[in-house]
């Protein structure tokens, strides 16, 4: 019997699959859904990449902006300006950098006196406290702000703000977002120290229709008058300028106009030195360091000018002897062998048999080196070495004026220009008095060549014993007469200008220890009495314990940071190349690769004046380079 097939059964008992036609307009909506969102996303961090970037470039014009206009306020608070001219200066500087911030978005304060005193308008109403407001204002900034404990500081600070546009933020609502940022300048407080040189030829200049001549003794405009006073410079008042020689007179102004424009009184410091034979160290109502900018201003006006010794009395040995032999000690009169010593063998001019003092006659010949008659006296007990009333002897009367001077100026040489000695000096006093988070300036005034160094001399006129210097000076006591190019503790001195460096290409150094002697200097046992080590050495020396700190042999050793300024008023060649000197290691205390420069022109840290009038405009132009920093 036939069976049909189970499996065909099966299958042609399989139900139909359900089919259902495809809904094709939801799906595509689907997909412009997703995409239009994946667009709008995509757009949004785009848009926020972007105006992102713009807001990081514009924060960062705006902060080196406002850094620049702080400093512009700083260096008006330097100038004495209030803070509406300090944001004056923010101002501008910020619209030199395209940016717009309008004077009310600017907020500038100082830590005392921000607010106008209005019962003297333009003025701070400072009380020497914190401006209580700044707690709130700017309390980051005030606390920042000295105490009235601690030394006043010349900090400006700026708060600004300033509109930044958005690009594609606008798109959904946002058009744009404030930027605020701050910055804090502080013009460094300075301790500065002028040096300047008094020496007579400082007083020779014409004033008016008057010519002055400070010589024998004397400043005025008929040289002589009947007392023999140095009226001219030293002794009428500031208010009669027609009396007061040049161009000292126009050194002192030109001080004068930089402490009372550039400094601030009772933030920076002011020290005076000058030099002439020997370095003085000018005290200020009591100090030698003062804040008081009045004071130091009538101090300045008091600086007199050393008048030389009159006309020796023994130039007529120059005379007679012909200046080659050098038969004067020009840096002590008194000494002729260079020993130190006023006696040289006793009396040479008159033995005394008649029982009078003779003097020098003129009219005995005198041939160099048969004898001694027709020399001028040298007698140890008697300063004989100058002829006060110009009657061309010695007499008694000399010997009391040279003993008054002595009292009064503490040197009789006939050299005065010991540039060595003010550097010195100068730098001594900032390393004594000067504060450690102060700049540390000098300013070297000058119109000559070095001709001194310091002596062996104690501010008593007496040989320091051995070779170590009781502080006065740093020449020991076996070189009375100082580092002066002669032979010293010898027989005379040597043919030329004496004390005068004439081969300045080369520099010698006496350090006890050879290793620690400047680069390409020629190393000399320090015996003290070697006449290769001269004054010029010497004001390099000194130099560079002021100034120097960076040097190729790493043993030398290093100075103070203090940044030196020097002046060369109508100087000669071989001064200038000092005073390049030294405005080269006090620019950035490294004296390798000087800025070339043509003669008598400004360059660097170093400015050339042709005359007096020259000196408002050179301290003027040294002022706007003290330097002010960012402090955050």
């Amino acid at each position: 019997m036939h069976t049909p097939l189970c499996l065909s059964r099966l299958l042609r008992q399989q139900p139909r699959p359900n089919r259902k036609p495809r809904n094709n307009q939801r799906s595509s909506g689907q997909v412009l859904v997703i995409f239009g969102a994946a667009l709008v996303t995509l757009l949004l961090f785009a848009g926020l990449a972007i105006d992102a970037g713009v807001l990081y470039v514009s924060y960062g014009q705006l902060k080196r902006s406002l850094d620049s206009a702080a400093v512009a306020a700083a260096n008006n608070f330097k100038r004495g300006q209030n803070t509406e001219g300090m944001k004056s200066a923010a101002v501008e500087m910020l619209r030199m950098n395209n940016v717009i911030v309008t004077r009310e978005k600017l907020k500038v304060y100082i830590c005392d006196g921000t607010i106008l005193d209005p019962a003297f308008p333009g003025n701070y109403s400072a009380d020497g406290e914190r401006d209580a407001f700044l707690l709130t204002e700017a309390p980051n900034f005030y606390s920042r702000c000295p105490t009235p404990s601690e030394s006043p500081r010349k900090m400006v600070y700026l708060e600004a703000e300033m509109f930044t546009k958005f690009y594609f933020l606008t798109l959904i609502g946002f058009g744009g977002v404030d930027l605020h940022t701050d910055s804090t300048a502080e013009a460094a407080a300075v301790d500065l120290v002028i040096v300047i040189d008094t020496s007579e030829s400082m007083g020779t200049g014409k004033q008016g229709d008057l010519t002055y001549s400070c010589q024998a003794g004397v400043c005025s405009p008929n040289r002589i008058d009947a007392d023999r006073n140095i009226r001219g410079c030293n002794k009428a008042p500031w208010d009669e300028p027609a009396y007061n020689c040049t161009p000292l007179r126009e050194a002192k102004e030109a001080a004068i106009s930089l402490v009372e424009t550039y400094l601030y009184d009772g933030y920076d410091q002011v020290g005076l030195v000058t030099y002439d034979t020997v370095p003085h160290m000018l005290d200020i109502d009591g100090k030698f360091l003062s804040g008081d900018m009045d004071e130091v201003v009538e101090r300045i006006k008091n600086i007199e000018l050393h008048d030389d010794p009159p006309n020796l009395l023994r130039r007529k040995w120059m005379e007679a002897t012909n200046w080659e032999f050098g038969a004067v000690n020009p840096v002590n009169p008194e000494d002729r062998d260079g020993d130190g010593l006023d006696y040289d063998g006793g009396l040479l001019c008159d033995d005394m048999s008649d029982g009078v003092l003779d003097g020098w006659d003129p009219t005995i010949p005198y041939t160099w080196p048969s004898g001694q008659v027709g020399m001028p006296c040298d007698d140890a007990d008697e300063l004989d070495a100058f002829d006060w009333n110009d009657n061309g002897l010695f007499d008694p009367s000399d010997d009391v004026a040279s003993a008054a001077w002595l009292d009064a100026n503490g040197s009789l040489s006939v050299l005065s220009t010991c540039t060595g000695c003010g550097i010195r000096v100068g730098s001594n006093l900032l390393k004594l008095n000067g504060r450690t988070n102060s700049l540390w300036v000098m300013i070297l005034l000058s119109d000559g060549q070095v001709n001194m160094s310091d002596t062996g001399w104690d501010l008593n006129n007496n040989i320091m014993a051995g070779d170590t210097p009781d502080g006065t000076s740093n020449v020991p006591g076996s070189m009375p007469n100082g580092y002066c190019t002669g032979t010293l503790n010898g027989s005379f001195w040597t043919t030329g200008y004496p004390c005068v460096d004439y081969d300045t290409s080369t520099r010698y150094c006496v350090d006890a220890d050879p290793l620690t002697c400047p680069p390409a200097s020629i190393p000399i046992a320090p015996t003290h009495n070697n006449n290769l080590y001269s004054v010029e050495d010497y004001a390099r020396d000194m130099t560079d314990e002021a100034a120097l700190t960076v040097s190729e042999n790493i043993k030398e050793l290093r100075g103070n940071d203090i940044t030196i300024f020097s002046i060369g008023l109508n100087v000669n060649d071989r001064g200038e190349n000092l005073l390049r000197y030294i405005a080269n290691v006090g620019e950035d205390g490294n004296r390798d690769n000087p800025p070339a420069c043509p003669a008598r022109k400004s360059c660097g840290n170093y400015f050339y004046a042709v005359n007096g009038d020259d000196l408002l405009p050179i301290f003027e132009k040294i002022a706007t380079r003290i330097y002010t920093r960012i402090t955050n």
